[in-house]
């Protein structure tokens, strides 16, 4: 169990919280690049850590990220336009460039040039527009993420909406035996195809069942300079040993996967609307092009993107419709009976005590570890976030490259350190080389 003052210290990301002012230290994804194309006047409405904001594309192709309400009688800025070098708004036709300047009425001379909205700083990079939202004294060097110095066919970025606070969401990227029962496929775990009705389940009868299982394979955690890294090993028939070493999560809401048998990684990155939502980025990428029919069918919904009601980010299968759980595929053939996997995951941490989890009623055991060590790493930061210490990873920009890489060596020592070695070196001079290769033939 968790007690409530230190559950509020972890979930609540408003101005003025020590995790919402932790938050607002580092450089997060505030909306997709797509979402403000460059021959479009339509700018975009962002609510991001509780507060109402508005996202806009100017002439010269600069991104504004401003105060959501017109200074002259509070209008949504959403409804207004891009116009050459700035955003008018729809009631008055006041306009802001993109520090938040009025540019017109040229009748308000008093007015005119001065910063009257509040502004942040933004950057594009991997098909995503970022923004700061710290004090401007504080404005960290960008994240070197290697999946956004890449080319844009090596990657693929989806967005879509979660009603639920960011930490139950984000706790299931590092909640190991889960994936065992809610992303179970019942014939693979009876070793057949046929639709006979399952009875009592034994998942350690099925491999992937045994292996998410076992507390062995669930590696050994430790602090790195941007978050947490997972360190699994194994002693080859040779004698040799195998490692395997990745960044679980990096702070403040970056979970990555390992790679998987198509050398894909993955990224998971949930951004708190509020306390009660957010905005859920899902990433896949690779140091080569990736398979232009997999893009496709991410980009249409499926087994690791979720379909979308036409206009928005909110997926087809959610609560009010029970996510159109599949009562006879989940006595025959899903543990869950929900399709996709981002729909598996989303209906259950929905649904932990409400969009805002008690968890003063949580039962944690050895298998939670994860989940505990990661909750230590964050609610330390918020604490020296309210007396006045500034967190070091954003001003460790090289920290945030860190990707599954695997080694081998004559110890498991050396095979860690070799492994955790390459996890961090950039990798950008190999997919260089890679894409020479693929442009030449």
């Amino acid at each position: 169990m968790l007690e409530a003052a230190t559950n509020e210290l972890l979930t609540n990301t408003d101005s003025g919280t020590p995790m919402g002012e932790l938050f607002r230290r580092f450089w997060l994804p505030v909306a997709l690049s797509s979402e403000l194309p460059r021959d479009a006047t339509a700018p975009v409405a962002v609510k991001l850590l509780g507060e109402e904001l508005v996202a806009f594309r100017d002439a010269a192709g600069r991104v504004g990220l401003l105060d959501g309400r017109c200074a002259h009688r509070g209008a949504a800025l959403s409804l207004g336009r891009s116009e050459g070098c700035g955003l008018r708004c729809a009631y008055h036709g006041w306009q802001y460039d993109v520090a938040g300047r009025l540019i017109q009425p040229e009748d308000a001379p008093a007015l005119a040039w001065q910063p009257l909205l509040r502004s942040y700083p933004c950057r594009e990079a991997g098909d995503l527009v970022w923004a700061y939202l710290g004090p401007p004294e504080r404005l960290p060097p960008f994240p070197e993420f290697e999946w956004t110095r890449l080319p844009p066919s090596y990657r693929y970025v989806g967005k879509f909406r979660v009603e639920c606070n960011y930490l139950q969401s984000m706790e299931g990227d590092y909640d190991p035996t889960h994936f065992a029962f809610l992303h179970a496929n019942l014939d693979e775990l009876r070793g057949t195809v046929d639709a006979r009705p399952v009875g009592p389940i034994n998942l350690n009868n099925g491999i992937a069942g045994r292996w998410v299982l076992d507390e062995r394979t669930w590696g050994r955690l430790e602090d790195s300079e941007s978050g947490v890294l997972c360190t699994a090993t194994e002693e080859l028939p040779d004698g040799r040993f195998f490692a395997g070493v990745g960044a679980l999560w990096m702070m403040p809401i970056f979970c990555t996967g390992a790679v998987g048998g198509t050398k894909l990684h993955s990224g998971n990155f949930r951004v708190p609307i509020d306390h009660r939502s957010l905005m859920f980025y899902r990433l896949r990428w690779s140091y080569a092009p990736l398979d232009a029919a997999a893009v496709a069918g991410y980009s249409q919904g499926g087994d690791f993107y979720p379909a979308l009601l036409p206009g928005s980010f909110r997926p087809v299968d959610n609560k009010a419709n029970d996510y159109n759980i599949d009562r006879q595929a989940q006595r025959q053939r899903s543990f869950s009976g929900i399709h996709s996997f981002p729909i598996q995951d989303i209906a259950v941490t929905e649904n932990q005590w409400g969009p805002l989890a008690d968890r003063r009623r949580e039962h944690l055991t050895s298998a939670d570890r994860q989940l505990t060590f990661i909750r230590g790493r964050l609610v330390r930061a918020a604490r020296a976030m309210a007396r006045g210490d500034e967190p070091p990873e954003p001003w460790n920009p090289e920290a945030y490259r860190y990707h599954y890489e695997s080694a081998v060596g004559d110890s498991a020592e050396q095979a860690v350190a070799l492994a955790k070695a390459r996890a961090r070196a950039s990798r950008i001079p190999e997919a260089e080389a890679v894409a020479t290769a693929f442009r030449t033939g």
